[in-house]
C-alpha cells in the first residue's frame, strides 16, 4: 500500500503487427470462410447476419489503426458457433493459424481465454 505517493499504471494496446503479406493472407482466409458461409445451406436470414458478423469480426482481425477488441471477437465468435454450427471446424482452423493468433494476442486476455475455452486451443 502507497498512502500518499504518486503511482500510476498505463496499459496500452497497439495494433497487431502484422507484416503486408499476413495482412493479404487473412484477407484471404475471411474471403475463404465467406464462401464457406454462403454454399451453407441454412436459412438466408442466418447467411445474412452470419455475413454482417463475419464482416465485425473481419474488421477486427485485419484492422490496422486500433488495436483489436477482444470483447468483438468473443461476441462475433460465440454468435457464429451457436447460429451456424457448421462453421465451427472452419473457424478452428482460422484461430489456430499463426497469424490470427497475433492478433487474438494483441487483443488480450479476454480473446485469448476465450479461444482457449471454446475452441480447444491455445493462442500462439
Amino acid at each position: 500500500m502507497a498512502i500518499g505517493k504518486q503511482i500510476a499504471q498505463t496499459i496500452t494496446q497497439a495494433p497487431a503487427a502484422l507484416t503486408s503479406a499476413e495482412r493479404v493472407e487473412l484477407k484471404r482466409m475471411m474471403a475463404e470462410l465467406k464462401d464457406r458461409l454462403a454454399s451453407l445451406d441454412i436459412p438466408e436470414t442466418k447467411k445474412l447476419l452470419g455475413g454482417e458478423f463475419m464482416g465485425q469480426l473481419e474488421e477486427e482481425l485485419t484492422g490496422t489503426e486500433e488495436p483489436p477488441d477482444a470483447s468483438t471477437i468473443k461476441v462475433v465468435g460465440e454468435w457464429l458457433l451457436k447460429n451456424i454450427p457448421a462453421l465451427t471446424d472452419p473457424l478452428t482452423s482460422l484461430f489456430v493459424n499463426p497469424i490470427v493468433g497475433k492478433v487474438v494476442e494483441a487483443a488480450g486476455d479476454l480473446a485469448s481465454m476465450w479461444v482457449k475455452e471454446r475452441l480447444g486451443t491455445r493462442v500462439e
